[in-house]
C-alpha cells in the first residue's frame, strides 16, 4: 500500500512539476549574501540613530505599521534620497530579481540597489528586529499614470512567473524617463517563502486564480494565488495602464495560462482515479 502511494505521489509530482516546476533551494541567509550600506549612505543614517532605533522598534512590534508608504527617508549631500523600510528579506528578494533579469536578458527590467543598515545598539545577529533595509528612491511615474508597451508587458510576465513575484500591478514599479520599469516591491508579501508558493501553486491548479466567478470578473478575488493575477487585473480595469498590442499580448497568455492549468488538473484527476483502481485491484505491496 506505501509503495503505491509512493509511486502514485511521484507520477504526480512530475505532471504538476511540468506546469509548477519547483524553483532552486533559495541559499542561507547569511552576511555574505546581502549588500551593506555603503559608508557614504551609513553616516548620513547614523545621524538619525534615535529616530532609527524608535522606528525599528514600532515596525517590529507592530506589522500595521511597517506596510505599504510606512517608510522614513535620508538624503545625502549629493541630493541622493534613500526610503528606509522593515524586512531583511526586500535584499535577498531583489538579489532574485537580479538574477531572472540577468538570466532571461529582461533588459527594460531592473531593480533599485538595496543595503542592509544595522540599527545602532542591537545585536548584530542577522534579524529583522536588528537591521534596517535602505533602498534608493527611483524618479518616475508610478500607478495609473504609468502606460507600458508590449515588450513591457512580455518581460513583467516572465519576471512575475520566474521570480514567483505575486503583487506585480502598477503601484509596485516605477517607468524612468529612460523607458525602464524598475521594480520596487520585493517584501515577503509580493514573494512568498518557498513553502508559501508551492501552497498558492497548489491552490490555482485545482482552484484556478478565482476571477471568473458568478459569471463576470471578481477584482477582489479572496487569494492571490498565481504570479500573474495581478498582473491580468489590470486588463480588466476601468483604468488600464497597457497599451493595445500590450492588452492583446497579455489576455492572450492569460487564456492560454488558463487552458493549460485545465489540462493539467485534467491530467492530475485522471491521475486519481488510476489510484483508485490501484489500490482496489492490485495486492498490496
Amino acid at each position: 500500500m506505501v509503495f503505491k502511494k509512493m509511486i502514485f505521489s511521484i507520477l504526480v509530482a512530475l505532471i504538476c512539476g511540468i506546469y509548477l516546476p519547483n524553483k532552486p533551494v533559495e541559499p542561507a541567509l547569511n552576511f555574505k549574501n546581502l549588500p551593506i550600506v555603503p559608508n557614504e549612505i551609513k553616516q548620513a543614517l547614523d545621524k538619525k540613530s534615535h529616530e532609527l532605533i524608535a522606528l525599528s522598534s514600532k515596525w517590529h512590534e507592530r506589522a500595521d505599521t511597517r506596510m505599504g508608504l510606512n517608510t522614513a527617508s535620508v538624503t545625502l549631500p549629493n541630493g541622493e534620497k534613500y526610503y528606509i523600510k522593515y524586512g531583511i528579506e526586500r535584499i535577498t528578494n531583489a538579489l532574485k530579481v537580479k538574477d531572472v533579469i540577468a538570466k532571461h536578458n529582461l533588459y527594460l527590467l531592473s531593480v533599485p540597489d538595496k543595503y542592509l543598515y544595522h540599527v545602532p545598539g542591537k545585536s548584530e545577529e542577522l534579524s529583522d528586529e536588528n537591521y534596517l533595509v535602505i533602498a534608493k528612491a527611483i524618479e518616475g511615474k508610478c500607478g495609473l499614470g504609468s502606460e507600458i508597451g508590449f515588450f513591457h508587458v512580455q518581460q513583467l510576465y516572465c519576471l512575475a512567473i520566474e521570480a514567483n513575484h505575486y503583487d506585480m500591478h502598477c503601484a509596485n514599479y516605477v517607468l524612468t524617463d529612460e523607458n525602464k520599469i524598475v521594480i520596487i516591491d520585493t517584501d515577503k508579501y509580493s514573494m512568498p517563502d518557498q513553502e508559501t508558493c508551492a501552497q498558492l501553486r497548489m491552490d490555482y491548479l485545482l482552484n484556478g486564480n478565482r476571477l471568473r466567478e458568478s459569471g463576470g470578473i471578481r477584482m477582489d478575488p479572496d487569494i492571490i494565488n498565481d504570479p500573474i493575477t495581478k498582473l491580468e487585473l489590470m486588463l480588466y480595469s476601468k483604468w488600464p495602464n497597457f497599451n493595445s498590442l500590450a492588452y492583446a499580448y497579455l489576455s492572450m497568455k492569460a487564456e492560454a495560462r488558463e487552458q493549460q492549468r485545465k489540462q493539467t488538473l485534467k491530467k492530475l484527476t485522471e491521475l486519481t482515479f488510476l489510484e483508485s483502481l490501484l489500490l482496489k485491484f492490485v495486492p498490496s505491496i
